[in-house]
């Protein structure tokens, strides 16, 4: 049986877009560890192809298979993806006459072993957590020496996410692929329109909460502790989240605001009444950033729900004052102007719910432009 029947591969993947390509700057510093050199059976270090051009082309071909499981608390997610390495070593050609076959295919055991014995551009996953859930390997070699480095990966990988804007977030899931072997005058990772074309998203990928939208993939070069600079691949999954779920805690937030300002600003009640109202809503507000403090931990202090909590704070504050000023009957009276109060209070009722209803939106499209 094929390798690509037996683990589920296709040859042009069914996807619902295609990654964009684009470069990144370089960047100055790699902190992370050798990977251990291949040896042969007699534990010599396996050469790079010979007669061939340096540095020497890594095609690559990346898909998302799915998504399972995203935790902004831990910064990772779950997936499962496939990575697919294309590379030509004149070495392993072979007469397809002696072999039966044009090419040769591997699966499984077959290919580490065969991963042994040849030359392989030992590209590793920076930012995946842990050891793989699985992984399911697979070659093919042709008979001229082409060859087809095949991994089916599901792991935890480590992201950095951006959660400021929330619930109105847009995120970028990272793998990260880069070889701290090979510098960047020995290989380079490259794509040709074939495999940009079979790179991206599997056609039906999902997962609660948000929306799959596109794969990016962007390259740069590592500069390692010698000073070299090494190739690197960031594949990026865009996702945006789905707000509607996350909108019901955001209500109770508008309802402490909402009732004591119709009873400051349009109902006909006693000034105790109004500071009692405002001192239950402050109070409510309180035991509600505590909960959404619960709920989201990975929030940062500078996002839309904390801007929002500081804002009706503030309004809250400021109309505790005004409660105990222009609405208290004892105070008004000792203005001598009749129609000044009457006229305050006019302007209130009219400009402050949408004043209120403004700084909140802008506030709001201020922290999703700048994330």
């Amino acid at each position: 049986m094929l390798c690509n029947a037996s683990l589920g591969f296709a040859e042009t993947p069914a996807k619902e877009n295609t990654p964009k390509v684009q470069p990144l700057d370089d960047k100055s510093t790699s902190d992370k560890t050798s990977t251990v050199k291949k040896t042969d059976l007699d534990a010599s270090e396996i050469s790079m192809p010979s007669n061939l051009p340096r540095p020497l082309k890594i095609g690559v071909i990346f898909v998302l298979n799915d998504l399972y499981k995203i935790s902004e608390a831990s910064g990772n997610y779950e997936a499962s993806i496939d990575l697919q390495f294309q590379w030509r070593d004149p070495s392993l050609a072979f007469d397809p006459k002696e072999y039966g076959t044009f090419r040769r295919e591997l699966c499984l055991e077959q290919a580490n072993k065969m991963l042994d014995k040849i030359w392989d551009p030992d590209i590793i996953i920076a930012n995946i957590n842990g050891k793989p859930i699985s992984r399911d390997p697979c070659i093919l070699i042709d008979a001229e020496g082409n060859v087809v480095y095949i991994q089916r990966i599901k792991a935890v990988f480590d992201s950095t996410f951006q959660l400021a804007p929330f619930p109105f977030d847009t995120q970028n899931l990272i793998v990260k692929l880069f070889s701290n072997r090979y510098n960047n005058t020995e290989i380079i990772f490259s794509q040709n329109q074939e495999q940009i074309n079979q790179s991206g998203i599997r056609q039906g990928v999902s997962i609660a909460g948000w929306n799959v939208k596109n794969l990016e993939l962007a390259y740069s070069n590592e500069r390692g502790l010698d000073g070299k600079f090494f190739p690197q691949l960031e594949a990026k999954i865009i996702i945006d989240r789905q707000p509607i779920s996350h909108l019901f805690a955001i209500a109770p937030l508008l309802l402490v605001v909402i009732v004591p300002t119709i009873l400051t600003l349009y109902a006909n009640v006693e000034i105790s009444t109004r500071l009692t109202t405002w001192s239950g809503a402050i109070l409510a507000l309180i035991a509600l950033s505590f909960t959404l403090n619960l709920r989201y931990p990975a929030l940062p202090a500078d996002s839309i729900m904390g801007q929002l909590i500081a804002i009706i704070f503030a309004y809250e504050f400021i109309m505790i004052c005004l409660t105990m000023s222009i609405f208290n009957p004892q105070l008004t009276k000792q203005i001598k102007n009749p129609h000044l109060i009457p006229e305050i209070i006019h302007f209130m009722q009219w400009h402050v719910p949408p004043i209120i209803v403004a700084v909140v939106v802008i506030r709001i499209l201020l922290t999703k432009l700048a994330a």
